[in-house]
C-alpha cells in the first residue's frame, strides 16, 4: 500500500511543481492529458479498495468501523476529482481558461481537495498496521484479491503479468488503460520495485507502443518507464524558453 501511495503522490508532486510553468496551448493540451491520467489511476485504486481491499477487511475483522475513517475521505476526495475532471474538461473546451493561479486557476482546484488527501494517505497506512494481530496469509489474500481485480481493469481481458502471445496481442490492441494510465503509473515510480509486479518486457512495451499516442503528456513525470528518477524540466527555466522559442511543431522541439 504505501507503494501505491508513493506512485499516486508523486503523480500530485508533479502535476503541483510543474503546472505553474507550463503555458503554451501545446503544452497545456499534453499537460491536461497528464492530468486525466493521474485522476484515472486514483479513482481506478479508490474503487477496488470500496469494492474489494474494504468490505473484505471488515469481513476479516468483523468489524464495520474498521475502515470508516477511509471511505468518508474517499468521498471527500471523489468530491475533488470531480471538481478536477471538471475543470479539464473546461480548459480543454477554451484554452484561454488556462490559469494557476485565481479563484478559477488550477491551483485553488488541488488546494480544495489535497489536505484529506494527504490525510488519507496517512492513515490508511496506520490502518492497515493496527491489523497486525490478525492472521498474515488471510490479510496477504484480500490485498492479492484487491491487485487482482485493479490489473483486470487496466485490461479487461487478461493480466498484465501475462506473457502468452494471445495475451500480449491484446495488451497491444487494448484501450482501456494501456495509453494513458499505465505510461503515467510507471512514470510516477521511483526505484525498480515495480508496483503493482509485471514482466520485465512492460517498461520497453510502454516506451516504444503505448506511451506513443500521448507522448508528449509523459514529459512531465518525474521518472522514466524504468523508475529512474529524472528532474522535472517544466520549470522556471523552461518557462523562459517557452515565451522566448517560436510557435508551432519546430517551437516545441526547440523548447525540448
Amino acid at each position: 500500500m504505501a507503494k501505491a501511495h508513493n506512485l499516486l503522490l508523486r503523480g500530485l508532486n508533479s502535476i503541483y511543481l510543474q503546472a505553474p510553468h507550463v503555458s503554451i496551448p501545446t503544452d497545456i493540451k499534453d499537460f491536461l492529458v497528464f492530468c486525466r491520467a493521474w485522476i484515472r489511476v486514483v479513482s481506478l485504486h479508490h474503487s477496488h479498495e470500496d469494492s474489494t481491499f474494504f468490505p473484505d477487511l471488515i469481513k476479516l475483522t468483523g468489524r464495520e468501523d474498521v475502515v470508516s475513517a477511509e471511505q468518508e475521505l474517499h468521498e471527500i476526495l471523489h468530491q475533488g476529482l470531480e471538481r478536477f475532471e471538471d475543470w479539464i474538461r473546461g480548459v480543454e473546451e477554451d484554452l484561454q481558461k488556462w490559469s494557476w493561479d485565481g479563484k478559477s486557476g488550477l491551483k485553488a482546484v488541488l488546494d480544495s481537495f489535497v489536505d484529506p488527501f494527504m490525510k488519507h494517505l496517512r492513515e490508511e497506512v496506520d490502518t492497515l498496521r493496527s491489523l497486525k494481530d490478525y492472521d498474515t496469509q488471510q490479510l496477504l489474500d484480500i490485498w492479492d484479491r484487491t491487485e487482482n481485480e485493479a490489473l483486470k481493469s487496466v485490461n479487461k481481458d487478461t493480466l498484465v503479468r501475462s506473457s502468452s502471445l494471445d495475451s500480449l496481442w491484446r495488451m497491444l490492441t487494448g484501450s482501456y488503460g494501456q495509453y494513458d494510465m499505465i505510461p503515467g503509473s510507471l512514470g510516477w515510480l521511483d526505484n525498480k520495485e515495480w508496483f503493482p509486479p509485471f514482466p520485465w518486457f512492460v517498461p520497453y512495451l510502454v516506451k516504444w507502443w503505448y506511451s506513443r499516442r500521448y507522448r508528449g503528456a509523459w514529459r512531465f513525470c518525474p521518472s522514466d518507464f524504468w523508475g529512474n528518477p529524472r528532474p522535472l524540466i517544466f520549470n522556471e527555466e523552461y518557462a523562459k524558453k517557452a515565451v522566448a522559442a517560436p510557435r508551432g511543431f519546430f517551437g516545441r522541439w526547440f523548447r525540448m
